[in-house]
């Protein structure tokens, strides 16, 4: 088992550097504002809207930015920042437009099969579903405790210390 340490650049490390990291797959993440982080840790906002499509599906690490585009610095400093502050699993992508276009025709959408007429209702009808590109979130964990990180933009991979740390605090299998 290996133990873990904060070093002086805030970055996770294990105790000894002799202990093995592994052969852990690095988990996919993506950097979102404050307070919309927060929002999706606490189960308040399941779809992130972004400009490009994401085929990406299955664990991701959500992110929260230091970014100042939603919050002034004061308001900022209310929230956690430059650090993940959830997991969950992507279980797609919709073009927003589209899926409400199938909502309110009641025909059943294409885009994926796995969604049912009921699901994409819930989904287009959410508060904080504004597209162009809904990314679809489930079963997000938020962590006791943010884990500081440097972030990116668009889909990045968790260095793999990270990722086991995460495999070890919430036992999820990535």
């Amino acid at each position: 088992m290996c133990h873990w340490r904060v070093n002086e650049k805030h970055q996770l490390q294990p105790n000894n550097p002799a202990d093995p990291i592994g052969d852990y797959e690095s988990m996919k993440a993506l950097t979102i504002s404050q307070p919309y982080a927060s929002l999706i840790a606490d189960g308040k906002k399941f779809v992130e809207n972004r400009t490009w499509m994401c085929r990406y599906t299955g664990s991701l690490a959500i992110h929260a930015g230091k970014g100042t585009q939603y919050l002034s610095r004061d308001e900022l400093r209310r929230y956690p920042s430059g650090a993940i502050v959830a997991v969950c699993r992507v279980t797609g992508c919709l073009f927003v437009p589209q899926a409400r276009a199938s909502v309110s025709s009641g025909v059943e959408f294409s885009e994926l099969d796995s969604w049912t007429l009921p699901a994409l209702r819930r989904i287009v009808a959410h508060e904080h579903t504004e597209g162009p590109y809904g990314i679809v979130l489930q079963d997000v964990v938020k962590l006791d405790t943010p884990i500081p990180v440097k972030g990116a933009q668009g889909l990045w991979n968790v260095p793999k210390q990270f990722t086991m740390q995460l495999e070890h605090l919430l036992a999820i299998p990535f």
